[in-house]
């Protein structure tokens, strides 16, 4: 019988570790793409379900898939100003400020206090060049 210096068995602990993990990650990515049918997501109906793979989509820069998810969040959600804010933030990363603008002015439609939507506002007005609208809506955020 061999011995195996500690050395050894702690660079073993760590290799079953990280071979777990990689198992792990691989039946996620495989569940993941489970939910996809010739092309077209597959979305699931859990409120939380949705959260988390509209979130996926976007870190990857699936902007399309994570809009889908976010939009179906929308059916299923009471806090729809958080799924519009989500929505907002997806469209204005993609570069598409227009669906952001509305997605941003709906959430406010829900609560015209949120001094961080008119933040955002504002800023995405910076960025389509709207610098009038941009400062309304950064001193609306003021409170001015």
């Amino acid at each position: 019988m061999k011995i195996i210096s500690p050395k050894a068995k702690l660079l073993l602990g760590f290799l079953t570790l990280f071979i777990a993990l990689e198992i792990i990650a691989l039946i996620n990515l495989k569940n993941r793409d489970d939910t996809r049918i010739e092309g077209k997501i597959k979305l699931p109906n859990s409120e939380s379900e949705l959260i988390i793979l509209a979130q996926d989509y976007y870190k990857e820069g699936d902007y399309e898939e994570a809009i889908a998810a976010y939009q179906k969040m929308l059916n299923l959600t009471t806090d729809k100003e958080n799924a519009y804010l989500q929505l907002a933030n997806v469209y204005r990363y993609w570069g598409k400020y227009e669906e952001s603008e509305v997605m941003f002015k709906k959430a406010l439609e829900l609560n015209p206090q949120n001094d961080s939507t008119y933040t955002d506002l504002g800023k995405l007005y910076r960025n389509m060049h709207r610098f009038d609208d941009a400062e309304k809506s950064l001193k609306k955020a003021l409170g001015k």
